[in-house]
């Protein structure tokens, strides 16, 4: 999530930020709330709206963030997602007094998701930093779990979770994961800008279509190999300084379809170019 812009405007805000009473950064409710996505496959809306929800929930922030670029640089399902949350969540705070069932829960399955996620993570730092010590403890620790009553999250369920994201080598483990997914994301913005050069190609290439025609009387697709095909359309000049030296070109069916960055891997890239 470190690549995805929602996640790095909370990164942004929240750095060097922390909790007065137990001294724990902001942003450990963000990572910890997104392991807790992980664990229960919830969807990329649901973590993209989640890490904007602490500035959206109360008034002064909502009014602040708005004062910001901020609405203009994230996704409309992302802000939808973020207004009902806030919807939702301010519906029942623990200084009211609810019944279980008398807990509002959204129409939308991403924003309870959001609310399954909040819950969790809150309900293990109350407990771990404030169970017994704070002055409202009581009170809040009923409204922990009336909301997670609500929400269908039985104590086994949330104890488990509870012990995962407490887990170091489990911490250690996501944080190797989200590497990966970055890499993984560095790849498919390099695919993208590879994409775009193919598009801006494509024209230049399909004024040749004609030309090449006239040379695939020469080839049998079916039997010569790409790296014989590469070597007499080189050979014929007609692509000289008008394709990077590292672009290929296949041939198949006798026309020119696609680029690729290997002849190695060609058709593996253009199954999914095309």
């Amino acid at each position: 999530m470190k690549y995805d812009i929602h996640y790095q405007l909370i990164s942004k805000i929240y750095e060097g930020k922390h909790a007065e009473r137990s001294g724990v950064p902001y942003m450990n409710h963000i990572n910890e709330g997104l392991m807790i996505c992980d664990l229960m496959n919830f969807s990329l809306p649901t973590k993209q709206a989640y890490c904007l929800h602490p500035l959206f929930q109360n008034d002064k922030d909502l009014a602040e963030t708005f004062k910001t670029q901020i609405i203009y640089k994230i996704g409309v399902r992302a802000l939808a997602l973020v207004m009902e949350y806030r919807n939702k969540a301010n519906s029942y705070l623990s200084n009211k007094t609810k019944e279980v069932q008398d807990i509002s829960l959204s129409p939308i399955n991403e924003v309870n998701q959001m609310l399954i996620v909040d819950k969790i993570q809150n309900r293990k730092d109350f407990e771990i930093y404030h169970l017994g010590t704070h002055p409202r403890s009581e009170a809040l620790d009923t409204y922990f779990k009336n909301w997670l009553e609500r929400l269908e999250i039985d104590e086994n369920h949330y104890q488990q979770c509870k012990s995962i994201i407490c887990n170091d080598d489990f911490k250690e483990s996501h944080r190797a994961v989200e590497r990966c997914r970055g890499i993984a994301t560095d790849s498919r913005q390099e695919g993208s800008i590879a994409v775009q050069e193919l598009i801006e190609n494509r024209l230049e290439i399909d004024e040749n279509f004609a030309k090449i025609d006239q040379y695939l009387q020469f080839i049998n697709p079916s039997s010569d190999t790409p790296e014989f095909i590469l070597s007499f359309l080189m050979t014929t000049g007609m692509f000289k300084d008008k394709l990077p030296s590292r672009k290929k070109l296949c041939i198949e069916s006798g026309a020119v379809f696609k680029q690729a960055y290997s002849l190695e891997h060609a058709n593996q890239l253009l199954s999914k170019l095309i």
